[in-house]
Protein backbone atom coordinates (compact mmCIF):
# COMPACT_ATOMS: atom_id res chain seq x y z
CA UNK A 1 0.00 0.00 0.00
CA UNK A 2 2.99 2.16 -0.20
CA UNK A 3 1.52 3.80 -3.60
CA UNK A 4 -1.39 4.80 -1.52
CA UNK A 5 -1.86 8.34 -0.88
CA UNK A 6 -4.46 7.20 2.07
CA UNK A 7 -3.97 5.03 5.27
CA UNK A 8 -7.45 3.59 4.51
CA UNK A 9 -10.08 4.48 1.75
CA UNK A 10 -12.44 2.75 0.09
CA UNK A 11 -16.67 3.52 -0.67
CA UNK A 12 -19.43 2.42 1.11
CA UNK A 13 -22.95 1.39 -0.66
CA UNK A 14 -26.68 0.81 0.86
CA UNK A 15 -25.66 -2.78 -0.22
CA UNK A 16 -23.65 -5.59 -0.90
CA UNK A 17 -24.24 -5.59 -5.09
CA UNK A 18 -23.41 -2.20 -4.93
CA UNK A 19 -26.66 0.23 -5.43
CA UNK A 20 -26.79 3.72 -4.16
CA UNK A 21 -24.03 5.37 -1.93
CA UNK A 22 -24.33 5.27 2.38
CA UNK A 23 -23.24 9.52 2.83
CA UNK A 24 -23.35 11.04 6.63
CA UNK A 25 -22.23 7.13 8.31
CA UNK A 26 -19.46 6.47 10.41
CA UNK A 27 -16.59 4.14 9.83
CA UNK A 28 -14.33 3.77 13.05
CA UNK A 29 -11.26 1.76 12.53
CA UNK A 30 -9.90 0.36 15.55
CA UNK A 31 -6.23 -0.31 14.79
CA UNK A 32 -4.21 -3.72 16.60
CA UNK A 33 -3.03 -1.21 19.45
CA UNK A 34 -6.69 -0.20 20.25
CA UNK A 35 -6.13 3.32 18.42
CA UNK A 36 -9.50 4.41 17.05
CA UNK A 37 -9.88 6.44 14.11
CA UNK A 38 -13.17 7.67 12.96
CA UNK A 39 -14.46 9.11 9.74
CA UNK A 40 -17.70 10.25 7.81
CA UNK A 41 -18.39 9.12 5.06
CA UNK A 42 -18.49 11.49 2.10
CA UNK A 43 -21.94 12.58 -0.55
CA UNK A 44 -20.42 10.24 -2.33
CA UNK A 45 -19.94 7.38 0.06
CA UNK A 46 -16.07 7.77 0.22
CA UNK A 47 -14.23 7.77 3.41
CA UNK A 48 -10.60 8.25 3.66
CA UNK A 49 -8.06 8.86 6.37
CA UNK A 50 -3.82 9.74 6.76
CA UNK A 51 -3.78 8.70 10.20
CA UNK A 52 -1.64 5.93 10.96
CA UNK A 53 -2.97 2.13 11.92
CA UNK A 54 -1.71 -0.88 13.26
CA UNK A 55 -3.00 -3.48 11.16
CA UNK A 56 -4.95 -5.65 11.46
CA UNK A 57 -7.81 -3.51 12.40
CA UNK A 58 -11.29 -3.97 12.92
CA UNK A 59 -13.87 -1.92 11.34
CA UNK A 60 -17.69 -0.94 12.20
CA UNK A 61 -19.79 1.24 10.16
CA UNK A 62 -22.80 3.15 11.54
CA UNK A 63 -25.69 5.18 10.38
CA UNK A 64 -29.37 5.61 12.73
CA UNK A 65 -30.40 3.05 13.03
CA UNK A 66 -28.07 0.64 11.26
CA UNK A 67 -24.75 -1.08 12.96
CA UNK A 68 -22.36 -3.32 10.94
CA UNK A 69 -19.35 -4.90 12.15
CA UNK A 70 -16.93 -5.79 9.86
CA UNK A 71 -16.14 -9.95 10.43
CA UNK A 72 -12.96 -10.51 9.29
CA UNK A 73 -9.94 -8.10 10.19
CA UNK A 74 -8.93 -4.99 7.76
CA UNK A 75 -4.98 -6.32 6.65
CA UNK A 76 -4.42 -3.60 4.59
CA UNK A 77 -5.69 0.17 4.48
CA UNK A 78 -7.60 -0.76 0.43
CA UNK A 79 -10.86 -1.54 1.19
CA UNK A 80 -11.38 -1.66 -2.34
CA UNK A 81 -9.02 -4.63 -2.86
CA UNK A 82 -11.40 -6.75 -1.12
CA UNK A 83 -14.48 -5.33 -1.71
CA UNK A 84 -15.27 -5.20 -5.48
CA UNK A 85 -18.51 -5.54 -7.36
CA UNK A 86 -19.42 -8.71 -6.33
CA UNK A 87 -18.93 -7.72 -2.41
CA UNK A 88 -19.27 -4.14 -1.51
CA UNK A 89 -18.79 -2.33 1.78
CA UNK A 90 -22.31 -1.54 2.69
CA UNK A 91 -24.94 -0.57 5.31
CA UNK A 92 -27.16 -2.62 6.52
Amino acid sequence: MSNMPFTVAGTLYASASGGGVVSGATVTITGADNKKVTVITASDGNFYTNDAVAFPAKVEVSKCPDTVAMTDSLSSGDCNSCHDSTMRAHLP
